[in-house]
């Protein structure tokens, strides 16, 4: 939520509110959450979500193998927090599907727009 002071329980199970910015979720987690850890991998998140951006508005211009390397360094962040800071009986319920789902991963619709 763009600014948690403002958040009502009606606007989060809509899904109506604007959503936070990059540098302001980082600087949170960060600064509130203490993940002093992410300061370190700012720089892969930030990379990914540039050429997600990119991708999103000007169509891929990065070869599949600079996308590739990016979205594993982000997917390596992203697994080292939920293995840090993550509620591991929550991650433990849920483990079965989320092996399943990441080897059920297909590139083959992003990769399309090469």
């Amino acid at each position: 939520m763009e600014n948690p002071k403002n958040a009502t329980k009606q606007q989060f199970d809509s899904g109506d509110f604007p959503s936070v910015d990059f540098d302001t979720c980082i600087s949170r987690l960060i600064n509130v959450c203490q993940l002093n850890w992410l300061d370190n991998a700012r720089k892969n998140l930030k990379s990914f979500r540039d050429i997600r951006n990119r991708i999103e508005h000007f169509g891929i211009s990065d070869s599949i193998e600079a996308i590739t390397s990016l979205a594993a360094k982000s997917l390596s962040v992203v697994l080292d927090f939920i293995a840090s800071d993550i509620n591991q009986d929550l991650v433990s319920e849920h483990e079965e599907d989320i092996d399943e789902r990441f080897a059920e991963f297909d590139f083959s619709p992003f990769l399309a727009h090469i």
